[in-house]
């Protein structure tokens, strides 16, 4: 017997596309301000500078090398002008909700001179996530100013814009789509080596998002004695982790057993049953609540 859990609702996946779209108004570069110290005088060169910022993503649902979720801009640079770039940063304030407090600020170069100059026509981006070991803030909202920089010219590109997590967390059950395959019992090897029964399911998981997962998402098992109301043992299998990526559409099948069982028997000697449990970056959600595994009717 199949038990499929729907994780995904299409309202909500809806708002949080729209959530995406709704991008910082950004102040572009005045190209007038473009000067050569000439000769110890500031001259008009005639030549056109001129680059464009654009955000080609952002928000609160990637992760980064420490497998946490975090906020993130992707910033792309455009060279729409006449002349090479050959240096160009972003920094980035990162304030608490209210802007009375900077939590972080960060230069980052998105074209210096160990690189190759930007060429006229040229597009680079850059990738800007808040560090994850900034602690003592709720990370529930936060509020944004940029800059940009290039070849001395500075730019406000938009300041207290801001990002609500819950906008784009997306959680667990709206990446993960859970079809149980089978459920009863299954063998393992105890401490000693010798062959134990155990509890056992197979399931599929799928990716039903609409980027790859490349973050780790834990499934948590807690297998129960349903005859005595109490807990049997718990076990967590790394459904995604960090060295295989779920891609879009991708469907793995796996199982796990309940880890403790009983020598030389056919069945258990109680009514068992799972409660099972999804974990995104230390966040639990409960997928589904004592499903039977081996029910017997006495």
């Amino acid at each position: 017997m199949k038990f499929f859990i729907v994780l995904m609702s299409f309202i909500s996946y809806s708002i949080f596309l729209c959530a995406q779209n709704i991008k910082p108004i950004i102040n572009q570069m005045d190209s007038t301000k473009y000067f050569s110290d000439l000769n110890n005088n500031e001259h008009d060169i005639g030549e056109n500078l001129s680059a464009k910022i654009e955000i080609e993503d952002f928000g609160f649902n990637r992760s980064n090398s420490f497998s946490k979720k975090t906020y993130f801009f992707n910033f792309k640079l455009i060279n729409n002008g006449d002349v090479y770039i050959s240096d160009a940063n972003i920094t980035i304030e990162w304030f608490t909700a209210n802007n009375e407090k900077l939590l972080h600020s960060q230069n980052e170069y998105v074209v210096n001179i160990t690189d190759k100059k930007l060429k006229p026509g040229q597009s680079k981006n850059k990738f800007i996530e808040f560090p994850t070991f900034i602690e003592g803030h709720s990370n529930d909202i936060i509020s944004v100013n940029a800059y940009l920089s290039v070849q001395g010219i500075k730019t406000k590109l938009f300041e207290r814009f801001i990002i609500l997590k819950k906008e784009f967390n997306i959680p667990v059950n709206k990446l993960i789509e859970l079809e149980i395959l089978k459920k009863g019992y299954g063998e393992d090897f105890g401490s000693k080596g010798d062959k134990i029964l155990v509890g056992r399911i197979d399931y599929q998981i799928k990716n039903i998002s609409d980027k790859d997962i490349d973050f780790p998402v834990i499934l948590k098992l807690i297998w129960k004695n349903a005859t005595k109301n109490e807990i049997f043992n718990e076990t967590e299998e790394y459904v995604v982790d960090n060295t295989d990526k779920l891609k879009v559409g991708e469907v793995k099948t796996l199982y796990s057993t309940s880890g403790k069982g009983f020598t030389n028997a056919k069945v258990f000697p109680f009514n068992m049953t799972i409660d099972i449990i999804m974990i995104d970056n230390g966040e639990e959600m409960l997928i589904q609540k004592d499903l039977k595994i081996n029910y017997r009717e006495d």
